[in-house]
């Protein structure tokens, strides 16, 4: 700066300081005088056109090579400002010396200190007893800081936390540190301490201090499982491209050994995503253990990918592979992934133009199933064991094309058809399938108070093999052995009940000595089993339906002071449905693979129903803060990673307030909010539906128990259906159903589910069941039945809650029998309770899990302790599982 306009403005702010200080000696015009005006003075330029102002209180010296600050003292120099009580300032070379108080601000970071040495051109100097913040969210305080760039500076004896306690509940004592800005610091002998207490020490640790994705060494997990012993989980996060990152894994566990594994994630494309994740252990327990079914190297592989491509093409492609199924129980630490049962693997490739959809899929699906265990008998005792089998659709081809109109006739049409190859996992029972299925459709309203639907369709289904049964003990057709063709599914029976095959039960399917029917002495178990034959199968079905609505009636309620809705419609619809589907000659011959399989045909009934809807006039906003529901899958415990579903609604209603506060409370924001509250939408609020089916081919209701001893009471009407919905807000939803047995004249089967879900309070599941055994109950109060009437009615429960700001977390998910039990089962069952506790910078949940079962108990223990910006960094689990007192895991009773 040239001397004349250093002298000039050095002169002015002289002048302003001296002015005050001569009008602090003049005589009090009033008894309380006001303070000093402090003013901001324009002092100079720096490089890149940085303005320099200074403002400082009385008693400052300004000199011409000096400016010696006091009082409350205010520097601003570009982004940087600087604040003191005390401030000596060169202005040749723009070093600061300031002390008291010291605050450095300079972007998103501020520095506080007791001393300071700084350039205000370098953005250079050192702090004395200093503290700090930065980005995204960490605190620091050292004896010394040296900034040695604008983005660097290096700590001593410091502490490093993202806590704002005065005892931070987590921190780093670091003898050293090197801290680059939104980019990582480079930690020296880190002590990692909860409270007062030391619990990690590395020599060196990388840690991001960035909010985008940073590489790295990530912090060690401690852990405990009663299996596996000790764990200690370390992990390198690898940000590969802007597209793409991975984790590696190395875990130590004192008992089981070492495992390694990878977690790869990538965006190929915009329209593209896709996973690998992969897990291997060389099993130290189940080498000394040596269990069949259990290998020594055991391991996982999922991956999964998404992409759409055009014009109109999406595949969607998962894998999932595992060693075997006990690796879930033993390593999974998501309780509701240990007693998984299966591993699927699909391939989806969909191709969509106008109405028709081209789908190519196939599966693999590795299922654990329960197989006999010979011997096993048709008397109280039966023996299972674990095996697993795996199923394939290899690959399959869908055309379906959607309801479309045939020119200007009032038909319209539909198609489903699919070329399907199955492997259902065991020898033979390969075999293909094709299925054909148009259906021809008509709407007609021929006066507005009645419609008519009327709809005519064949579905043929023809299998390459098919499946024979009742085939007698050796299970060969037309040999005519005892038991084929009888429609009873014969055995070898445990003749002596005392669990053991032996020669007193080797006595073929009869079960009488001395027959010599097949079977009988070969020292074998015979039993009829299902086979799969070459012979191909050809399945038609023709359907046909009508349904009649109305005559319709409907009434509308003005109720222009009501707070829920200005307007309802209340209408009537009675409905009469005809349904047709011809019979099926030989459908046990169907080899049964999924709901197609399922369609057995056979069909002449009618339906008749009320229906009753109510209607109401509701304002269309507000369905964006429902965005995400409040419930299991996005669960705001700690644990697991799992993130707030509501943070950017909440962000979004704190913007829009803020505006509204900012504009008087009439922001343009509030407006449009208020002209889409003023716009109402028709939605239907409740439903009341009560039908009954009647059958022009047979009975639908039957009952040994009432009429005489050789002619049970029958009729062709079935049950009378009731189901009643209510859902007043996207907030809650209620749902009803009930059967009423028109025999007995009492409701045999009724279920409730009630489910609500609030942004603030959390969510609540209620089911509830109850299933009636009216044909034992009429027997047994007529003496003619031994046993007593066995009713099944239970009651589910699950939820979460939050207090105190969301601090402290709650969730229970449990299932309760109301009804008969057997002996020795428990009413209460399938517990997971969950407590969590959520601070500013970690978190604490305890999760307990009970499973009770017929014989069984299964009790696990999980504790996580996670550190805001580092993770889980405590993972206990204990648990424990085995036989009830008094019986005998393996064979039902």
């Amino acid at each position: 700066m040239p001397a004349l306009p250093k002298i000039a403005i050095g002169a002015l702010l002289a002048a302003t300081l001296c002015g005050a200080a001569v009008a602090r000696q003049e005589p009090a015009a009033t008894p309380t005088p006001a303070p000093p005006e402090r003013q901001r003075k324009f002092v100079g330029e720096g490089p890149g056109g940085k303005a320099l102002e200074i403002a400082a209180g009385p008693g400052s010296i300004i000199g011409k090579d000096e400016l010696i600050l006091k009082e409350y003292v205010d520097i601003k120099y570009g982004d940087t400002r600087l604040q003191a009580d005390y401030v000596r300032y060169l202005p040749s070379t723009k070093d600061v010396t300031a002390l008291g108080n010291v605050i450095l601000d300079q972007g998103t970071s501020r520095l506080t200190a007791e001393r300071l040495t700084y350039n205000l051109d370098t953005e250079t100097g050192v702090f004395y007893t200093a503290r700090g913040y930065a980005e995204p969210s960490y605190y620091f305080e050292a004896d010394r800081v040296e900034k040695i760039s604008k983005d660097e500076m290096v700590l001593y004896d410091a502490t490093f936390t993202a806590c704002t306690q005065p005892v931070p509940y987590w921190s780093f004592k670091i003898e050293r540190a090197l801290i680059r800005q939104d980019n990582y610091a480079y930690l020296h002998n880190p002590r990692f301490k909860i409270g007062h207490v030391i619990v990690f020490y590395s020599p060196y640790l990388v840690w991001p201090v960035k909010s985008d994705r940073a590489s790295g060494l990530l912090f060690p997990e401690f852990g405990f499982s009663r299996r596996s012993g000790t764990i200690l989980s370390n992990a390198l996060y690898w940000a590969i491209r802007r597209n793409m990152d991975a984790t590696l894994y190395l875990d130590y566990m004192s008992l089981a050994g070492f495992g390694t594994g990878l977690e790869y994630r990538y965006m190929p494309s915009e329209n593209g995503r896709g996973y690998f994740t992969g897990y291997f252990i060389r099993d130290q327990i189940a080498k000394e253990e040596d269990i069949q079914g259990i290998p020594t190297n055991r391991w996982v592989i999922n991956y999964g990918h998404n992409q759409v491509f055009g014009p109109g093409w999406k595949l969607v492609a998962t894998a999932n592979f595992i060693s075997d199924f006990d690796y879930y129980r033993d390593f999974e630490r998501d309780l509701r992934l240990s007693t998984n049962p299966q591993a699927v693997s699909n391939l989806f490739m969909t191709r969509t133009w106008g109405f028709y959809s081209l789908n190519l899929r196939g599966e693999r699906r590795e299922q654990l199933v329960n197989v006999a265990v010979d011997p096993v008998f048709n008397g109280p005792f039966s023996q299972t064991q674990e095996e697993t089998i795996t199923r394939w659709i290899q690959p399959g081809i869908e055309l379906r094309g959607r309801r479309q109109r045939l020119g200007t006739l009032p038909f319209f049409i539909t198609l489903e058809s699919s070329a399907d190859l199955f492997d259902k996992g065991t020898p033979g029972t390969g075999y293909g399938r094709f299925d054909v299925f148009p259906v021809l459709s008509s709407q007609l309203s021929p006066v507005p108070w009645l419609d008519v639907n009327a709809s005519f369709g064949v579905r043929d289904t023809y299998y390459t093999k098919s499946q024979r049964g009742d085939l007698g003990c050796d299970n060969i057709p037309n040999t005519g052995d005892f038991g084929e063709g009888n429609g009873i599914v014969d055995s070898e029976r445990d003749q002596n009940l005392n669990g053991v095959f032996d020669a007193a039960d080797d006595l073929g399917c009869d079960n009488l000595p001395g027959t010599l029917d097949f079977g009988e002495g070969n020292n074998v178990f015979d039993h009829e089993n299902t086979i799969i034959s070459d012979q191909p199968f050809d399945r038609r079905i023709y359907q046909g339906g009508l349904t009649l609505i109305g005559p319709k009636l409907s009434r509308v309620f003005d109720r222009p002071n009501s707070k829920f809705s200005p307007q309802y419609k209340n209408t009537i619809e009675p409905q009469i449905t005809y349904t047709y589907l011809s019979r099926v000659a030989d459908p046990d011959r169907v080899i049964p693979f999924d709901q197609i399989d399922a369609i057995g045909g056979n069909a002449n009934l009618a339906t008749y129903a009320v229906v009753s809807r109510l209607f109401a006039k509701r304002p269309i906003s507000g369905t964006e803060q429902m965005s995400a529901l409040y419930g299991p899958a996005n669960s705001t415990f700690v644990g697991g990673g799992r993130i707030d579903p509501y943070a950017k609604t909440r962000e979004l209603l704190q913007r829009k307030q803020q505006e509204q506060q900012q504009a008087g409370g009439g922001s343009q924001a509030s407006k449009e909010e208020d002209e889409e509250k003023k716009r109402l939408s028709t939605v239907e609020i409740a439903s009341l539906e009560i039908s009954q089916d009647y059958s022009f081919l047979g009975p639908l209701s039957v009952s040994s128990a009432l009429g005489s001893a050789f002619t049970p009471l029958q009729s062709n009407f079935g049950p009378v259906q009731a189901t009643l919905r209510v859902n007043p807000s996207l907030h809650t939803s209620v749902d009803m159903r009930s059967s009423y047995d028109i025999l007995f004249r009492q409701i045999r089967e009724a279920s409730l589910s009630a489910n609500l879900r609030s942004l603030k309070r959390g969510f609540l599941d209620v089911t509830w069941s109850s299933i009636r055994d009216l044909e034992s109950r009429a027997l047994f109060e007529q003496g003619q039945g031994f046993a007593q009437p066995f009713n099944r009615s239970q009651i589910g429960v699950q939820g979460e809650t939050s207090f105190w700001g969301r601090k402290l977390l709650l969730g229970v998910q449990t299932n309760y029998e109301l009804g008969d039990i057997q002996a020795g089962e428990p009413r209460l069952r399938d517990q997971r309770y969950r407590f969590g506790y959520n601070t500013q910078c970690c978190g604490f949940q305890l999760e307990v899990l009970n499973r009770n079962f017929v014989g069984s108990s299964q009790r696990e223990f999980r504790f996580l302790i996670n550190l805001k910006g580092v993770g889980n960094v405590i993972d206990f689990q204990s648990g424990s599982a085995g036989a009830l007192p008094g019986t005998f895991p393996g064979i039902a009773p």
